[in-house]
């Protein structure tokens, strides 16, 4: 369904993070800064 553009996942991530900002990911979340974040393994 992503693939076909019916489901759109793009939209709900709300920050992404590198892998070494990981800790940064946690506090943001902890503070209530973001709803959804994704770690970026790159």
């Amino acid at each position: 369904m992503h693939q076909s553009g019916r489901l759109m996942l793009d939209e709900l991530v709300t920050k992404r993070y590198p892998l070494e900002g990981i800790n940064e990911a946690y506090d943001a979340l902890q503070r209530g800064e973001v709803a959804r974040s994704l770690i970026v393994f790159e």
